[in-house]
C-alpha cells in the first residue's frame, strides 16, 4: 500500500465522522417536520440502508481490491454518480405521479444511507488496513 498523505487520511477519518453527523441532522429534521412517526419512516431505511451497505460492500470487496487511495476514490466517485442519478429519478416519480413526501422522504433517505454506509464502511476498512500495513511493515523493518 502507497503512503497516505495527511490530507488523504483527515478524508479517511472526516468522511465517516461527517456521515454519523448528517444522519443525527436527518433525523432530527424528520422529528421536527415529520414528528414522532420519524423513527418509523427513516430509521427503518436508514437500517436497511446498511444491511444493504454491507451486502454490497461484501460483493465489491470480493470483485475488487483497493490498495491505493486513488481506487476508493473513483468508487467514491461512481457511488456518488448512481446516487445522483437515484436520487433524480425518485424526485422525478414523486413530480409525475405525485406521491407524498413522507414515501418519497424515506426513499430518499434509503439513498442517502447507502451511499454514506457505503463510503464510511470502506473509509474505516481501508484505513484499518492502511494501519495494519504501515505496523506491519514497521515490524519488518524493527526485526532487520
Amino acid at each position: 500500500m502507497k503512503h497516505l498523505s495527511a490530507f488523504q487520511t483527515a478524508e479517511l477519518i472526516l468522511i465517516p465522522l461527517t456521515f454519523f453527523f448528517s444522519q443525527i441532522i436527518i433525523i432530527l429534521f424528520g422529528l421536527e417536520i415529520i414528528g414522532e412517526n420519524t423513527w418509523i419512516l427513516m430509521g427503518i431505511p436508514i437500517g436497511i440502508g446498511v444491511l444493504v451497505a454491507i451486502v454490497l460492500l461484501v460483493v465489491v470487496n470480493n470483485a475488487v481490491t483497493i490498495n491505493e487511495f486513488r481506487q476508493l476514490e473513483v468508487m467514491f466517485r461512481i457511488i456518488t454518480i448512481i446516487g445522483g442519478i437515484l436520487f433524480i429519478l425518485i424526485l422525478g416519480i414523486q413530480i409525475v405521479f405525485q406521491i407524498t413526501g413522507i414515501l418519497i422522504f424515506s426513499l430518499l433517505t434509503l439513498v442517502i444511507s447507502i451511499i454514506g454506509d457505503i463510503m464510511t464502511f470502506q473509509c474505516i476498512s481501508f484505513l484499518l488496513r492502511y494501519i495494519l500495513t504501515q505496523d506491519h511493515l514497521e515490524l519488518s523493518e524493527h526485526q532487520q
